[in-house]
């Protein structure tokens, strides 16, 4: 189980070893790492905050309810003032008052004490799995989105590159076309290649900026419309996942925070099926007081009080006093009982099937990351390995293009393909980082 401490200590701490690893402290300064935007959101998110609150909140739930099982201690007070003729003395004894300290103390609740205790525990540990599951979604959308922004960023600048190229070529071609060198549909041609390359551009400008206000927002919620656009690449190792990495990916999965919320709510039914099977226990209740009790508050002193000194100082002595009570309850007919204890055995047994489920089902969870964390490592390998032999074809097909060895559209064609696999490359490159990212994230 992650405590919401922990996860902020080790949100911190993947941000500030991303800060040092940085060999440029401007860069460091001046901009964050994938890894960085999640640790930040992870630790200070609107979500974050609110579920971290929650948590605390039901730790201290906890902390009382830890107390329930001590004495009871409160003050009571209260005065009848009824004279003579008003009421029959009898009834009324002329009036009453007391001011006492009492004590109450449940000698015997049929384990309802220590069952309220084990709720409150389980409600703690179900709010820090809330807390675990709001931070982790947090800082995994935040490095979805800050790779979306990398993503969309590497494209533009891809095409722009290309875009100066082309109108380069497209000068080039358009005095070649007046001179009757080139066909002037070469040059209609390029003016179409670069008005698509501006629309591509276009395009992924619009996709960054939204990325960027919304990672803006996870990274400042108080910011709300900002763009925070400033990130950078992670390098770290672009390898499959090793016996180590394998294990410590199990082992979140398997405390998840779906886990932990099945936990819990298997909990919370073995408790209620307990309470139904105890609601025919007996009650033992112990009081106990000390103070002053009296009657016949028409006058200070009743004659019948005795005694020297002064009135008041007589009823005092006589009204000091404690008492003890012990009170017993046993029930002895509960309509409906068997039926309540079959619904929540019923319930607990659903539940449990539950706890089974979420069990499979994360370690279905963590096979699956480990499998794209397999799967993308060589898929980027085969897109590196693609997007070389398409620069070098592309720069083999320019000096052809340029020597008039092979046609325009073959250019424009290989200038594509590169095109193509560059960005298949990035988007497997960050695919596998954001893998990377997620199997470090408690869930």
């Amino acid at each position: 189980m992650l405590r919401p401490a922990a996860a902020i200590a080790i949100a911190l701490c993947l941000a500030c070893s991303e800060a040092s690893a940085s060999s440029d402290p401007k860069t460091s300064s001046d901009s964050l790492s994938v890894r960085s935007c999640a640790a930040v959101a992870l630790a200070g998110s609107v979500e974050t905050q609110a579920a971290r609150w929650s948590a605390a909140a039901a730790a201290q739930d906890a902390t009382a309810a830890r107390r329930n099982a001590a004495p009871e201690l409160r003050l009571h007070s209260g005065a009848l003032i009824a004279p003579s003729g008003f009421y029959d003395p009898a009834i009324t004894n002329l009036g009453q008052y007391d001011f006492k300290v009492a004590m109450d103390l449940r000698l015997f609740d049929g384990g309802q004490r220590r069952r309220d205790r084990a709720r409150s525990e389980t409600s703690a540990r179900q709010a820090d799995a809330e807390f675990t599951a709001a931070s982790g979604a947090a800082g995994l959308e935040a490095a979805r989105l800050a790779t979306e922004v990398l993503l969309a960023r590497g494209g533009i600048e891809r095409r722009r590159d290309q875009e100066l190229w082309t109108a380069r070529v497209l000068e080039a071609v358009r005095s070649s076309a007046r001179a009757g060198l080139r066909s002037p549909s070469d040059v209609n041609r390029l003016q179409l290649d670069l008005q698509t390359l501006a629309m591509d551009r276009a395009d992924l400008e619009s996709a960054m900026a939204s990325s960027a206000r919304a990672l803006g927002a996870f990274l400042d919620p108080a910011s709300a419309g900002a763009r925070f656009e400033a990130v950078r690449d992670t390098t770290w190792t672009e390898a499959s996942p090793s016996e180590g990495d394998s294990s410590s990916v199990f082992h979140r999965f398997e405390g998840s925070a779906d886990v932990r919320r099945a936990e819990a709510a298997a909990g919370f039914a073995r408790l209620d099926l307990e309470s139904a099977r105890r609601l025919k226990a007996p009650q033992v209740g112990l009081s106990a007081d000390a103070g002053l009790a009296g009657t016949d508050l028409t006058r200070i002193a009743p004659p019948e009080s005795g005694g020297t000194g002064s009135d008041l100082g007589n009823r005092l002595r006589r009204d000091l006093g404690a008492s003890l009570s012990l009170d017993m309850s046993l029930p002895l007919n509960r309509p409906g009982l068997g039926s309540t204890v079959a619904a929540r055995e019923a319930e607990f047994r659903a539940a449990e099937l539950r706890l089974t489920r979420a069990r499979s089902t994360a370690r279905l969870g963590a096979l699956d990351l480990l499998s794209r964390w397999n799967d993308g490592a060589r898929r980027l390998a085969a897109a590196e390995s693609a997007a070389a032999l398409a620069e070098s074809n592309l720069l083999r097909v320019r000096s052809l293009y340029f020597a008039g060895s092979v046609s325009l559209l073959e250019l424009l064609d290989s200038r594509r393909a590169w095109l193509d696999a560059a960005d298949r490359e990035a988007s497997a490159r960050h695919d596998l980082h954001l893998v990377f990212i997620e199997s470090e994230i408690a869930r």
